[in-house]
């Protein structure tokens, strides 16, 4: 009697054993993504965006067996302290390998060192500084730099839309002073003249002042680099009768901005990346409809970034041989090509991409291609 139970007790262990070494093997094939968004805050709108496309693009790669990927979200609030904290936590208590955003330029440049040193790759959706272009070599980012929207937007004004004359009312912060920059020199190089270039801090909603300066100079075109700001902006600008095009950087791009200005921005021109909810390609058709169906709204851009971000992750996670590190997996991501919902994607040697720029006119609270005056 002693040996049965014995016996039994032998196969309760190897049993035991078994499911306890199946689940560690689970566990350990289990890629930890965080994903650091403004979720709350005046951003909140590109963050929640951002993140359901994240989710959407996780249960695809679920569905199709891909890479176990668990994703951990945190708030940045759109506040470069709060992303640094937030990086720290995803580092230090939940052991990701590698993170989606953040989406503002000088939050990405304040965890690239850290980043670095611990070889965690970033990847952000939408920060533009050329500065990231330098941030080290596990920095990515699948967005154009500045430098390369400020100059087609120069060449946009002086070329297609043939105004001579131009305005800017830009952000005063990493995203702001780089666009405003790269635009002026461009459009000054083609031969424009700018009139007067206004500043202001993140989240003011007097614009006044700035705007009757401007008003003064006489723009032909007024750019405005703007996050949420460019709602009060809009309102102003129509309260004071400010009689010129108004051209948007590609946060005006977003639908909850363009409806809250109640039509102040009907005519307006905003930049576009190579997603476009007014020119979708078959890819980014399927997308806005899954997104809309699961989510009742209209993804972004920056939701678009956020899916495809996903994608080539995964893409370079399935790479990586056996034992998994995050150092392979910054070598296999420069190596991913991934034709996307936002056009094609490959990252060169700085992890940057080199993608099309558009542009579309608002007409009432919808979006439409740009074709001419």
């Amino acid at each position: 009697m002693k040996a049965k139970n014995t016996f039994l007790c032998l196969i309760i262990l190897s049993i035991v054993l078994v499911a306890f070494n199946g689940c560690a093997k689970k566990d350990a094939s289990v890629i930890k993504i965080g994903a650091i968004l403004p979720l709350t805050g005046d951003l909140a709108s590109y963050g929640q965006n951002s993140k359901n496309a994240i989710e959407l693009a996780v249960l695809e790669i679920q569905e199709k067996s891909g890479p176990d990927i668990e994703m951990i979200f945190e708030d940045d609030k759109g506040l470069t302290k709060d992303a640094v904290t937030a990086f720290q936590k995803l580092l230090n208590i939940d052991n990701i390998s590698a993170v989606i955003g953040p989406l503002q330029s000088g939050s990405v440049l304040a965890i690239a060192p850290t980043a670095n040193q611990k070889e965690i790759v970033v990847i952000s959706p939408g920060s533009t500084s050329p500065e990231i272009t330098d941030a080290g070599e596990f920095i990515f980012r699948n967005c154009p730099s500045d430098d390369y929207e400020g100059k087609e937007a120069a060449k946009f004004v002086f070329n297609k839309l043939k105004k001579q004359k131009a305005a800017i009312l830009y952000i005063n912060n990493d995203y702001g002073a780089a666009l405003e920059k790269v635009f002026k020199l461009e459009y000054e190089k083609l031969g424009g003249k700018i009139v007067g270039s206004e500043s202001f801090v993140q989240n003011e909603t007097d614009f006044r002042s700035r705007l009757i300066k401007i008003q003064a100079a006489l723009p032909q075109v007024v750019y405005i680099i703007a996050l949420n700001e460019s709602i009060q902006i809009a309102r102003q600008m129509e309260e004071l009768k400010i009689d010129a095009q108004i051209l948007g950087s590609i946060m005006m791009n977003n639908q909850d901005v363009i409806s809250k200005t109640r039509g102040a921005l009907d005519g307006a021109i905003v930049a576009g990346w190579q997603f476009s909810l007014a020119n979708p390609d078959e890819k980014a058709e399927k997308f806005i409809s899954k997104f809309r169906s699961k989510y009742g709204n209209e993804p972004d851009v920056f939701a678009a970034q956020s899916y495809d971000a996903v994608y080539l992750l995964s893409q370079a996670i399935e790479q990586v041989p056996s034992p998994f590190s995050t150092t392979e997996l910054q070598k296999q991501l420069l190596n991913v090509k991934l034709d996307g919902v936002t056009g094609y994607t490959q990252f060169d040697k700085n992890g940057d991409v080199v993608k099309s720029i558009n542009f579309e006119i608002i007409e009432g609270d919808s979006l439409v291609p740009y074709s001419g005056n």
